[in-house]
């Protein structure tokens, strides 16, 4: 159940160190809002996915294996599952809107431990949507599991 629980956290900070490893590149200026805003609507997007999962799994809480899942004791770790998927869907959007008003042509570095690290905010990024992602497949996977057997 740990590797459940955190391989979407160990995936991003992988993810992360790959990102930071190749020297953190920026998109092209003029690309750079329309990255962001369709980051942004593709998060939304998996919040109404998640949403209407959620509603599905309810809606199915009588069936046999629901009530097996119940049983398990594991229901509630699958709604804070989805709780968390949302939760982070919700915060990558708004992270990709404050982002849009990060100008791409100006060199952001942050020295921290003789590290020097270029653009910090685009790594962030790239850690919060690998999660948003990791986060969303882990639910999907889940609950198609569920719903096979319904």
């Amino acid at each position: 159940m740990f590797f459940e629980k955190h391989h979407p956290l160990i995936i991003a900070i992988m993810g992360g160190a790959v990102f930071w490893y190749f020297g953190s590149p920026l998109p092209p200026k003029d690309a750079f809002a329309s990255m962001m805003s369709a980051s942004a609507g593709a998060s939304a997007i998996l919040v109404g996915f998640l949403s209407a999962a959620k509603a599905v799994l309810i809606s199915s809480s009588k069936s046999p294996s629901f009530e097996a899942l119940k049983d398990s004791g594991y229901s509630g770790e699958l709604f804070n599952f989805i709780k968390s998927s949302i939760e982070w869907s919700i915060g990558f959007a708004v992270l990709c809107i404050v982002l849009m008003f990060i100008n791409p042509a100006e060199r952001h570095v942050i020295v921290a431990a003789s590290l020097e690290i270029n653009n910090p905010f685009m790594i962030v990024w790239v850690c919060s949507g690998i999660i948003v992602i990791a986060k969303f497949l882990r639910v999907t996977r889940i609950i198609f599991s569920i719903l096979k057997q319904l």
